[in-house]
């Protein structure tokens, strides 16, 4: 095994008992935790400015750190099958989602000119290590999701275009309904967007609500509508969790009885017959 390969290894382990590979998600974890926690402390004054260097110190090591793995990614990446050519399949790995993302963690250290605070973007690095955590119920429920999703696309738009349409027309009819009424809160159609979708998904925070009779009769078939397409989705993932989790169980209980059956194991025996003297081959199982 190369040095390249062993690296790529440990950045994006496989399933197995790698120990090595195992601390390495340990800890950049911890970190881009504690990164999150001190983006959400940073923002208290008072803690802020009792002690600024800390922050200081701890944030550039965080970007040395994520820096130097990212270029270690992008060095072994060409172990990927995916990305096997040595510059195109760089080019291509620098483009994916999660390389970009991890590209955008490190820009305040790559443009320091910009004043640019992006520390809390590294929270979406946490979906990286959903990808690579060892911990079987993580990698098992990330893959199912993936799996239905895949599953159940064409569902999942047809719904989503479905609840388009209604907010479209929720916006439209009410917008018309109560211009007069209220010309500074349903000013406009994108504006009533804003009514539409909190009473499609029943949010209702009451801050723009009809008061013509014609807008509230309206909203109350919104509201009815909303509860059945907002539904929709919610169903479709559940059917699509439950048939994955069916497969999945189908699958080991063929594993566990092809495990059990008896093996037959062929033995030849040759020799001469004690009556005839021909040779005879035979098996035992």
């Amino acid at each position: 095994m190369t040095i390249r390969h062993r690296i790529y290894d440990l950045l994006e382990p496989t399933e197995g008992d790698d120990l090595w590979g195992r601390r390495v998600d340990i800890f950049l974890m911890m970190l881009i935790l504690l990164n999150v926690i001190a983006v959400i402390l940073s923002t208290v004054e008072g803690i802020h400015s009792a002690i600024p260097r800390a922050f200081l110190v701890f944030d550039w090591f965080s970007v040395v750190v994520f820096s130097f793995e990212y270029g270690l990614r992008v060095w072994s990446a060409v172990e990927n099958p995916r990305y096997r050519a040595p510059v195109l399949g760089r080019l291509r790995f620098m483009c994916s989602p999660l390389a970009l993302v991890d590209l955008v963690a490190i820009l305040p250290w790559l443009l320091p000119i910009t004043g640019a605070d992006l520390r809390s973007v590294r929270a979406i690095r946490l979906l990286r290590m959903l990808r690579v955590f060892k911990f079987s119920r993580y990698s098992r429920g990330v893959h199912v999701m993936l799996e239905v999703i895949r599953a159940r696309k064409e569902e999942l738009v047809a719904a989503l275009g479905m609840l388009v349409t209604l907010l479209i027309v929720a916006s439209t009819v009410v917008y018309f309904a109560e211009r007069h009424t209220q010309p500074e809160v349903f000013s406009s159609i994108p504006a009533s967007m804003w009514w539409g979708i909190s009473t499609l998904t029943t949010v209702g925070y009451g801050d723009i609500y009809p008061v013509t009779v014609m807008g509230q009769i309206f909203g109350a078939v919104v509201s009815v509508g909303g509860l059945l397409l907002v539904a929709l989705p919610t169903g479709i993932l559940g059917a699509g969790f439950v048939e994955e989790f069916e497969k999945y169980a189908r699958q080991q209980e063929l594993d566990l009885s092809q495990d059990a059956a008896p093996s037959t194991v062929e033995v030849r025996v040759a020799g001469a017959c004690p009556h005839c003297g021909q040779s005879m081959v035979g098996s035992e199982g």
